[in-house]
């Protein structure tokens, strides 16, 4: 069956649909063996960055827990987007449905923003560029943003381009440095008051009491004092920063692929590396190499500090060190940040462009849901490699339907076990404001017979709240009944005029999950000088049924389309003429044109085809 688009036509006004592209999938590696094998992903780059090609088996050494454990095979992945371009434009894809089906051989990558250790204003210009490398990016590569702690701006998993550079149109840094009394670094007030460094304290107090003009036992007791709530901010910080990593990488190992997270931030200040653990176990459970880009802090860039702090080099490396020590643990590097790092980008785009998925022979304590040592190394000159220290094999939980459900509906990333293709359709509702989405979804693939599954759905407004949300355990049957088509779902929301993000999942009777992230545009369409609602076409429905919406109408013989037409004075409707065509492809001619029937509806200033 030919993909027909249908266009519709009036007066001086045309509508088409936007559309996303798509490549066709590709199958991802695969290993046969006769033993049990664990897959391990691990970056090799030259000194430039760039990545290594052709490393074998009997090149890597690999040992779990200090014991060397055979390798089963190797096999490197990569990414040729001039390739992947050239592909689109020969064999383009449109849609106008949001699906959480994602072709293998496209990238998963995410650009966090750590915001609470951002300086207001201070990220703008390395954006610019990450939106160009974002840009530059394959077209089957799915991108993401993330701005932390939450609730921040986030976009999920999309080959929409714009969208992610809304979001992080965004970010501004919301970082508020301690203001004390005295002027103390960070280093010093570390080093006295978590350190017990007693000569650094009687340092600090020689220089401030002296400035000061103050009784020493009271000016001393007051550094103290000062020392301990800069600490203790410090603390406070980190662990809102690193809860903010850890609720990203919950949701990111729904997804079962690996994924390159750039995480931009200007510093995180460790008490000591476990503080990093839980961060670094959930990095590895979600498969994320972590990239971390250190914003550069220049020299007396707080202008409202009259003072400069006294130990600012040390300071900074205090920040630095703890982002290094970060991506060094999860298979990431670290890039000091100064300009507008397009230097920095680039080189990302090089090393993300390949990567080598290892085989090693499993052992049956490997899945004990415990962090396990790895090490890794080359036998080969001049290789770089970007391995975890540790992986996480977790044993599967028991976990209710209804529960399942309920965490991909939590998650901004699609979960893609069960395929889902998902659309909406605005209209009025009533003689109100409020506008009537009609959601529809698309379940399983083609072919699929009727079966039982939970399903639920979600609708967030921009501050993050639930306006409306349901769920339940229903039997999906086909499209129109048909043997052809997935299975169907349906389903009104009604809402106030805004953008919302719907999240749509389902569990079938084995436990898998599907879910979807769709951004919806409930426009306001009453009160408009002259507005229109969606365009819904079908199959001629049966005699006292009325049409529903899906998401790829089919139809054998008779099409139908309805739509609704708004303006605040009648005679701009009794003006305007309506013509539906069908053609081959947007730019197509017309295969035939009808005029549209308009009928008079409720109120008056509406109107029915």
């Amino acid at each position: 069956m030919k993909n027909f688009l249908l266009a519709l036509m009036f007066a001086a006004v045309s509508w088409c649909a936007s559309a996303s592209a798509q490549t066709p999938p590709a199958q991802g590696p695969t290993f046969r063996t006769g033993v049990d094998v664990i897959t391990i992903d691990v970056a090799a780059v030259d000194a430039q960055g760039k990545p290594v090609e052709g490393l074998l088996a009997p090149e890597f050494v690999v040992k779990v827990d200090g014991q060397q454990r055979r390798v089963v095979s190797v096999e490197q992945v990569r990414t040729d987007v001039g390739t992947a371009r050239r592909t689109e434009v020969a064999d383009p894809f449109e849609s106008s449905f949001s699906t959480n089906i994602t072709p293998p051989e496209g990238r998963l990558i995410v650009i966090a923003v750590d915001e609470l250790n951002i300086r207001p204003g201070s990220v703008r210009q390395l954006l610019n560029t990450a939106a160009k490398f974002v840009e530059n990016l394959g077209p089957a590569d799915q991108v993401a943003f993330y701005a932390y702690p939450q609730p921040g701006a986030f976009v999920d998993f999309t080959t929409d381009r714009l969208r992610v550079k809304r979001a992080m149109e965004l970010v501004v840094g919301n970082q508020v440095p301690y203001k004390g009394r005295f002027n103390i670094g960070l280093y010093e007030a570390v080093q006295a008051a978590l350190k017990q460094d007693e000569l650094m304290l009687a340092r600090v107090v020689a220089r401030e009491c002296r400035r000061a003009g103050a009784t020493r036992d009271l000016c001393e007791q007051e550094i103290i004092s000062d020392m301990t709530r800069m600490v203790a901010k410090v603390r406070d910080d980190r662990q809102s920063s690193l809860l903010g990593l850890q609720l990203l990488m919950t949701r990111l190992r729904l997804i079962d692929r690996p994924k390159a997270l750039v995480v931009v931030s200007e510093g995180l200040v460790l008490e000591n590396p476990s503080d990093l653990d839980d961060t670094i176990r959930q990095a590895a459970i979600a498969q994320a190499s972590v990239y971390v880009l250190a914003v550069d802090v220049q020299r007396g860039s707080d202008m409202t500090s009259a003072v400069m702090p006294a130990t600012q080099s040390e300071d900074r490396d205090l920040q630095v060190d703890g982002l290094r020590e970060l991506a060094s643990a999860s298979r990431g590097s670290l890039y000091n940040v100064i300009g507008d790092g397009t230097t920095i980008f680039d080189r990302l785009a090089s090393e993300l462009s390949a990567y080598y998925v290892i085989g090693v022979e499993a052992d049956p304590r490997d899945r004990d849901d415990k962090s396990h040592r790895i090490d890794i190394e080359v036998r080969r000159r001049g290789v770089t490699l970007r391995s975890r220290r540790a992986f996480v094999l977790s044993s599967p939980r028991n976990m209710s339907p209804a529960e399942r459900l309920s965490e991909v509906l939590f998650s901004p990333f699609g979960v893609p076990e069960v395929p889902l293709r998902v659309t909406t359709f605005a209209m009025p509702e009533g003689e109100g404001s409020r506008v009537r989405l009609l959601l529809a979804a698309d379940v399983g693939q083609a072919g699929a017979v009727a079966a039982e599954y939970t399903v639920g759905w979600a609708l967030i407004d921009r501050e993050g709240k639930v306006v409306t949300s349901g769920g339940n355990r229903q039997t999906l049957t086909p499209v129109d009944g048909r043997t052809d088509t997935p299975l169907g779902f349906t389903i009104p929301l009604v809402v106030d005029p805004g953008v919302y993000s719907l999240r749509f999942g389902v569990v079938d009777a084995t436990g898998r999950r599907g879910s979807v992230v769709r951004e919806v545009n409930a426009w306001k369409i009453r009160g408009e000088e002259f507005a229109v609602g969606d365009l819904v076409v079908g199959a001629m429905p049966s005699a006292g049924q009325s049409l529903l919406p899906h998401v790829e109408p089919h139809a054998t013989r008779n099409l139908v389309a309805l739509l609704d037409l708004h303006a605040v004075l009648p005679a701009t409707l009794a003006q305007t003429t309506v013509a539906f065509e069908i053609a081959d492809g947007q730019d197509a001619p017309a295969l035939i044109t009808v005029a549209g029937e308009i009928q008079p509806g409720t109120p008056a200033t509406s109107r029915t085809l």
